[in-house]
């Protein structure tokens, strides 16, 4: 049972050594039944180990089918699971669509591109070739209004790589400008004639398919391996025409490493992704492509630390708190022939974790973004996000373990106040801000089909202090697995 905690929780690279930590969990469960004769104490390590099985299996979901296995006597078997079902809705109305994280690059960027000129011999570049008013660049910060499910079956079988079935389906008002030469309904002639609003909904669908092995290679490194497919349906990204239809198959692989110096651990990931898009209707749309290499490298000290109320990180079953330090770094390369446009990020950070009841984060992160050989469109920000967390429910009160099995259980509570400051260091600065909210985070967990429940709420209040203009921003989330 302790070996099982240590492949699950420390164990494993972003993912925990999972067949082995599952073998090792029923093979205790194994041997209690097997004991001719209970003793005292037998009914409190059965719980710890149940409560193992339910970290272990928290991010799949419900169970909808178990397999036989772990034979205990002539006419009992253990079950596992076999295949999991998980639901995860999201849902916001804020200045940003979900995932997009750089919204004041963004902006930047709306802005730039309407502002620009024609490139000549480059079809299609440049719009109102002036600079926006005040009022209509304050017009282009708006509140976004996402709303996402994503469903996923996932099948689990011994060794061999979990395999997951998924659709995911999103809608975002506001979401794009449908046409830059009318970013508000005064901007050129012709305006007036659109819709109440320049801006034009997102509607989106995924259906893919994900194969991920964890395993150890060489006996020192922990190594996880995953592959993504998955068909997208896209609309309303397409300037002009926001009906139209974009099709896009996406290819993902990613590939992470972990090692152990000393008690320390480092983690290594890179990914890679490329999408295929195809314009269904629209001629004078080129099929084009967007490609996406991202890589992130973590040193986890779990040393003894002599700071106060920190306690050493392999104490803990439920989570590898420590002191991490990162960075990493996201290229994003969309092509428009015969241009293309050049996204990157670049973070560092460090977060300890496990000071008494609080954790404590900061990250610095660099935005830029250029348009081809048109020098006019590049753009960079510099972002300093920082949040501190602090554990109402800790996960860890009692070593996570229930007086009973039955019935929902409150893994944890969790209080994050987290804060953004944007600053401008190449191209106009009118979306620079700050940001500050308030998030209340809850798991609950039941030991029936081993499901895990995660419900989270969050308000932010955003000042785009050279607009005076506040955005109030509200996001939440509830799902089954994760």
């Amino acid at each position: 049972m302790f070996y099982a905690d240590y492949l699950r929780n420390f164990r494993g690279a972003q993912t925990p050594l999972f067949p082995q930590a599952e073998q090792h969990y029923f093979a205790a469960l194994s041997k209690l039944k097997q004991k001719p004769k209970p003793r005292k104490g037998d009914d409190d390590v059965r719980r710890f180990i149940l409560r193992g099985l339910s970290a272990l299996y928290q991010t799949d979901g419900v169970t909808l089918s178990s397999r036989k296995a772990d034979f205990v006597s002539d006419s009992e078997f253990l079950k596992r699971p076999l295949v999991f079902f998980s639901t995860i809705n999201r849902a916001a109305q804020s200045d940003a669509d979900l995932d997009r994280d750089a919204d004041v690059r963004d902006y930047t960027s709306e802005v730039l591109f309407a502002e620009s000129a024609a490139i000549p011999g480059v079809p299609g570049s440049g719009r109102l070739a002036r600079p926006l008013t005040i009022d209509e660049v304050r017009g282009l910060v708006r509140l976004k209004k996402p709303l996402e499910t994503l469903d996923r079956l996932r099948f689990r079988y011994k060794a061999l790589p979990v395999i997951d079935v998924f659709y995911t389906h999103r809608q975002t008002d506001n979401d794009q400008v449908s046409d830059f030469y009318c970013v508000t309904l005064t901007s050129s002639p012709g305006c007036t004639q659109l819709e109440s609003s320049p801006f034009n909904a997102l509607r989106q669908n995924d259906y893919g398919v994900t194969a991920q092995k964890p395993f150890t290679a060489f006996k020192v490194f922990d190594v996880s391996l995953t592959g993504t497919f998955d068909e997208v349906q896209r609309w309303g990204l397409i300037e002009f025409d926001p009906g139209a239809e974009e099709s896009i198959k996406e290819y993902a692989t990613s590939m992470a490493v972990a090692h152990f110096f000393g008690p320390d651990k480092a983690n290594a990931e890179v990914g890679y992704t490329y999408q295929a898009i195809h314009p269904d209707v629209v001629p004078s749309q080129p099929n084009r492509d967007r490609q996406f290499l991202n890589g992130t490298l973590t040193y986890q000290v779990f040393r003894p630390l002599r700071l106060p109320f920190f306690q050493s990180p392999y104490k803990w079953r439920f989570e590898s708190r420590g002191w991490d330090f990162f960075s990493g770094f996201l290229n994003d390369i969309e092509s428009f022939p015969p241009t293309h446009v050049r996204h990157h990020d670049y973070f560092v950070g460090s977060s300890l974790r496990g000071i008494g009841r609080f954790d404590f984060t900061v990250q610095p992160t660099w935005f830029t973004s250029g348009v081809g050989d048109d020098p006019f469109q590049r753009n960079t920000q510099y972002r300093t996000n920082a949040n501190v967390l602090f554990r109402i429910v800790d996960e860890e009160r009692n070593a996570g373990v229930t007086k009973q099995t039955q019935g929902l259980h409150l893994g944890f509570l969790h209080l994050v106040i987290p804060f953004r400051d944007d600053a401008t260091r190449a191209g106009p600065n009118y979306f620079e801000n700050q940001k500050v909210g308030a998030e209340l985070d809850s798991k609950f967990f039941t030991y029936s089909r081993w499901t895990t429940f995660l419900a989270s709420a969050r308000y932010d209040r955003v000042r785009f202090y050279h607009l005076d203009k506040d955005v109030n921003a509200l996001t939440l989330n509830l799902s089954m697995g994760f």
